[in-house]
This record gives C-alpha cells, sequence and structure tokens, in this order.
C-alpha cells in the first residue's frame, strides 16, 4: 500500500490500486480519522463545555481550529489550503459546542472525507456532482 501520507489528503502517487485496497482506503478516512481527529481537536472543547466554561470553549475553538489547519501544513497543502481547513475546524467546533456532543462532528467530518475520496476515485460521481450544481444554480 502508500505511506501514511498520501493515504491521509486523497493524493495517491499510484492510482492502480485494487478494490480492496480503495475499500479500507475509504473506510479509514470515512471512519478511523474523523473519530481520532475529533476526539484530539474537539474532545477538549466538549471537556470544557460540559463544565459550563462556554468562553474557554470558543477560545478553544479557535486556538485548536487554527492548529488543525497549521498540522496540515506538512503535507502537500498550500498555506491557503490550511487556512481552509482551518476554519472547518473552528466550524467543527461550533458543531460541538452547539450540540454538546462529538457524534456531529464526527458525522460531518465522515462526510467531508467521503466526499473527498470519492471525488480522487469516481469520475461519475464528479459528473453526478457538477450536474446537480449545474441544476442547483438555475
Amino acid at each position: 500500500m502508500c505511506g501514511r501520507k498520501e493515504l491521509i489528503h486523497g493524493k495517491f502517487k499510484n492510482k492502480n490500486y485494487s478494490t480492496f485496497q480503495k475499500v479500507l482506503i475509504f473506510l479509514f478516512s470515512f471512519v478511523t480519522v474523523p473519530i481520532c481527529e475529533e476526539l484530539i481537536f474537539r474532545g477538549p472543547i466538549l471537556l470544557l463545555i460540559q463544565h459550563d466554561q462556554l468562553a474557554l470553549s470558543l477560545a478553544g475553538t479557535l486556538i485548536l481550529g487554527s492548529f488543525f489547519g497549521v498540522l496540515h501544513k506538512d503535507r502537500d497543502y498550500s498555506w491557503l489550503d490550511c487556512l481552509f481547513i482551518a476554519f472547518a475546524g473552528i466550524c467543527l467546533g461550533l458543531i460541538t459546542i452547539a450540540s454538546v456532543s462529538l457524534y456531529p462532528a464526527i458525522i460531518a467530518h465522515s462526510f467531508h472525507n467521503g466526499d473527498a475520496f470519492l471525488q480522487t476515485y469516481n469520475q461519475n460521481y464528479r459528473r453526478i456532482k457538477n450536474k446537480y450544481a449545474t441544476l442547483v444554480q438555475r
């Protein structure tokens, strides 16, 4: 299989993976990564909000969301990509605060990663998504 760096952000140098390997990669990016990242980055926010520390949880959301974006710089992302990732991390933190649960953030993160995976590997998915976007714009 390929290295960790290539697995996480969906840019694979070798596109000739077997169906089984693609399923494993999908499960890793759709299940394992969102659960781990949400526990690490949004878990502390959840602990603060459960102890009635709203101001600290909002500050923690900004700090951990920014840190979440910066940590992605070691991959092949530009600083602009990292800014968008930080924004996504902040949004996931706000979801955690609003719901007082990690589950909605894990689900949102999973769907984002699943969407990225499907865009990488499925030409039909891209065609349908573009067609839908065109219909919505009308």
